[in-house]
Protein backbone atom coordinates (compact mmCIF):
# COMPACT_ATOMS: atom_id res chain seq x y z
CA UNK A 1 0.00 0.00 0.00
CA UNK A 2 1.40 3.27 -1.15
CA UNK A 3 1.13 6.15 2.09
CA UNK A 4 2.91 8.11 -0.23
CA UNK A 5 6.37 8.37 2.11
CA UNK A 6 8.42 8.17 -1.01
CA UNK A 7 7.40 12.01 -1.61
CA UNK A 8 8.00 13.42 0.52
CA UNK A 9 11.01 14.62 1.12
CA UNK A 10 12.95 16.86 3.74
CA UNK A 11 10.87 20.27 3.17
CA UNK A 12 7.60 18.05 2.20
CA UNK A 13 8.09 16.56 6.02
CA UNK A 14 8.73 19.33 7.96
CA UNK A 15 5.26 21.12 6.31
CA UNK A 16 3.02 18.11 7.26
CA UNK A 17 4.43 18.36 10.87
CA UNK A 18 3.75 21.75 11.01
CA UNK A 19 0.69 21.74 9.42
CA UNK A 20 -0.25 18.85 12.05
CA UNK A 21 1.14 21.02 14.73
CA UNK A 22 -1.19 24.49 13.91
CA UNK A 23 -4.03 21.91 13.36
CA UNK A 24 -5.85 21.26 16.81
CA UNK A 25 -6.54 18.29 18.02
CA UNK A 26 -10.38 18.96 18.48
CA UNK A 27 -10.27 20.19 14.56
CA UNK A 28 -8.90 16.32 13.39
CA UNK A 29 -11.27 13.89 12.76
CA UNK A 30 -11.98 10.28 14.78
CA UNK A 31 -11.88 8.46 11.84
CA UNK A 32 -8.63 6.47 11.26
CA UNK A 33 -9.34 6.70 7.49
CA UNK A 34 -10.28 10.26 7.42
CA UNK A 35 -7.05 10.50 9.40
CA UNK A 36 -4.81 8.80 6.78
CA UNK A 37 -6.98 10.86 3.60
CA UNK A 38 -5.54 13.88 5.58
CA UNK A 39 -2.33 13.03 5.99
CA UNK A 40 -1.78 11.55 2.46
CA UNK A 41 -3.42 14.76 1.18
CA UNK A 42 -0.80 16.55 3.22
CA UNK A 43 1.99 14.90 1.92
CA UNK A 44 0.70 15.34 -2.11
CA UNK A 45 0.30 19.36 -0.98
CA UNK A 46 3.83 19.15 0.46
CA UNK A 47 5.69 17.40 -2.48
CA UNK A 48 3.39 19.69 -5.09
CA UNK A 49 5.50 22.41 -3.21
CA UNK A 50 8.47 21.27 -3.17
CA UNK A 51 8.53 20.93 -7.43
CA UNK A 52 6.92 24.26 -7.81
CA UNK A 53 9.93 25.39 -5.41
CA UNK A 54 12.39 23.86 -6.98
CA UNK A 55 10.82 24.80 -10.65
CA UNK A 56 11.10 28.37 -9.03
CA UNK A 57 14.81 28.40 -8.42
CA UNK A 58 15.84 26.95 -11.92
CA UNK A 59 13.79 29.53 -13.20
CA UNK A 60 15.31 32.26 -11.28
CA UNK A 61 18.51 30.93 -11.81
CA UNK A 62 18.13 30.76 -15.46
CA UNK A 63 16.52 34.23 -15.61
CA UNK A 64 20.37 35.57 -13.42
CA UNK A 65 22.72 33.77 -15.94
CA UNK A 66 20.64 35.73 -18.66
CA UNK A 67 21.02 39.11 -17.12
CA UNK A 68 24.96 38.31 -16.37
CA UNK A 69 25.35 37.61 -19.67
CA UNK A 70 23.68 40.24 -20.75
CA UNK A 71 25.43 42.46 -18.42
CA UNK A 72 28.91 41.02 -19.43
CA UNK A 73 28.14 41.90 -23.38
CA UNK A 74 27.19 45.78 -22.37
CA UNK A 75 30.24 45.72 -20.61
CA UNK A 76 32.53 44.52 -23.40
CA UNK A 77 30.70 46.71 -25.83
CA UNK A 78 31.06 50.11 -23.72
CA UNK A 79 35.07 49.59 -23.75
CA UNK A 80 36.99 51.30 -25.88
CA UNK A 81 38.96 49.09 -28.70
CA UNK A 82 42.50 48.06 -27.54
CA UNK A 83 43.86 46.88 -30.68
CA UNK A 84 43.28 49.99 -32.96
CA UNK A 85 46.60 50.78 -34.71
CA UNK A 86 46.89 54.52 -35.38
CA UNK A 87 46.36 56.26 -38.74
Amino acid sequence: MNHGSEMIGKKGLSCVVMSARETAAADLPDDVDALKAMVLALTEKAALLDNQAARNERHTAERIAISDSRAERQKRASRPPTNVSPP
